[in-house]
């Protein structure tokens, strides 16, 4: 698994898991730059948008949507305050 022997590694939703991952750790390290004792309720939910984004297929891809959604609610939330 994750090796160049790994056959199902570069499936398009292997791929876009991968790229899920890099785009939440650039979205923490925000956090953690903005994190205040009043907004730490916001990075906390923000820190647990992963385990939302369950299921396969189109199921998925609703749940990714969703919790994408939500990050861009609480990184401008997090700006703002």
């Amino acid at each position: 698994r994750g090796t160049i022997f790994d056959p199902f590694g570069y499936t398009k939703e292997n791929r876009a898991e991968r790229h899920l991952i890099d785009e939440y750790e650039r979205a923490m390290e925000k956090i953690l730059v903005l994190l205040t004792p009043e907004n730490h309720g916001l990075a906390l939910e923000f820190a647990q948008l992963p385990g939302r984004m369950r299921g396969y297929g189109h199921v998925k891809a609703q749940n990714v949507a969703v919790a994408k959604r939500r990050g861009a609610e609480i990184l401008s939330a997090m700006a703002v305050s």
